[in-house]
């Protein structure tokens, strides 16, 4: 196993979603010509940009909630688990999101999960009945803010991180 887990699943049906989470979790590999001319005026000394805290996040990607019970039941088996999987609610056709963490959390507890939605046509508490652990899951709502799932993603890995240490996951 890694000595660091930085691994994100994405489970959405919308590919613009997946393009989304690339450019704000890995801001690093979309250097525009603005940010070069930016560059240009900055002090040598000056301090970098707010998004070199971020770690390099190793980013998969399922487009379904089968896909995505396929891809983490395959990395539990290969001793290389996900430390953060955002799923969203709605995907069809097939499982959607609240089955697929069902699912899931038959076989693996320590998965920090995001589940995202752009609908409140269901409670919250209707959600997550079934999802235990509840201090590993969050719910947060569509559209998605750069910020945010920045901190969220790197909070999650880290608390991830240290709670794999202390119980011998590492």
């Amino acid at each position: 196993m890694l000595d660091r887990n930085t691994r994100v699943l994405i489970v959405d049906d919308q590919h613009d979603i997946h393009i989304d989470f690339q450019e704000i979790l890995n801001p690093r590999s979309r250097a525009t010509d603005s940010d070069d001319l930016a560059g240009a005026f900055l002090p040598v000394d000056s301090t970098p940009s707010p998004t070199y805290y971020l770690p390099t996040f190793e980013l998969s990607h399922a487009f379904s909630g089968d896909e995505a019970y396929r891809i983490i039941k395959a990395a539990m088996e290969a001793n290389q688990p996900f430390a953060v999987a955002y799923i969203d609610i709605r995907m069809p056709p097939g499982m959607d999101g609240i089955e697929t963490v069902r699912r899931i959390r038959m076989f693996e507890k320590h998965l920090e999960i995001v589940i995202m939605t752009a609908y409140t046509d269901r409670p919250v508490y209707e959600i997550a009945m079934g999802m235990e652990p509840l201090h590993k899951l969050l719910y947060i709502r569509k559209p998605i803010v750069k910020v945010e799932i920045q901190q969220i993603t790197l909070s999650l890995v880290e608390k991830w991180n240290l709670e794999a240490k202390l119980i011998g996951l590492t």
